[in-house]
């Protein structure tokens, strides 16, 4: 049984196995093979919510989800929060985005000398790049630290460019 507001069981066939299978959920009065419109006003709305395109995202999916979260019942309840005292506003500063770091697929291996991994992930993405955790024909840069295994020779087989910390921090501005 669904209970979320406005939500109700889609109706199905009974399998043909016989087994009991929990109802499917669908928004109420809303055809699934249908693309989520948003209607002029909830777009002016969703606008000045600073509402940015993410990557692998698409378009029906960030629709949907900004008309949601213009509801007025979640705009009550983040209403509610903010009178109560909880901070609605991001504590990571995001930096501006970096040219070419931009859209690339970091990996990081082994030690390095004055980044932790998390720190160093965390200014990847916040100059724009991404953050990976294999080396794949995919992987722009490979960032190197002391004693690096076999991410290295993977790196070096695909020919995947393999950069130190100190390239990083160039690369990033800093």
């Amino acid at each position: 049984v669904c209970v979320r507001l406005r939500w109700q069981p889609r109706r199905q066939q009974a399998p043909a196995d016989g087994r009991h299978r929990p109802p499917r959920c669908r928004p109420a009065g809303v055809d699934q093979r249908q693309p989520a419109v948003v209607r002029p006003g909830e777009k002016a709305e969703i606008e000045t919510l600073g509402v940015v395109p993410m990557p692998g995202i698409d378009e029906t999916t960030a629709e949907t989800v900004s008309r949601q979260l213009v509801a007025p019942a979640v705009v009550a309840a983040l209403a509610g929060l903010a009178e109560a005292g909880v901070s609605l506003t991001a504590k990571q500063i995001v930096k501006a985005a970096v040219a070419g770091v931009v859209g690339k697929t970091f990996v990081l291996t082994g030690t390095l000398p004055t980044l932790g991994r998390s720190e160093a992930e965390a200014l990847i993405k916040s100059a724009g790049g991404k953050a990976g955790s294999s080396v794949s024909k995919k992987t722009d840069y490979l960032v190197a630290g002391e004693e690096a295994g076999s991410k290295l020779d993977k790196a070096k087989e695909l020919g995947v460019t393999v950069i130190d910390e100190a390239e990083l921090k160039r690369m990033l501005g800093g």
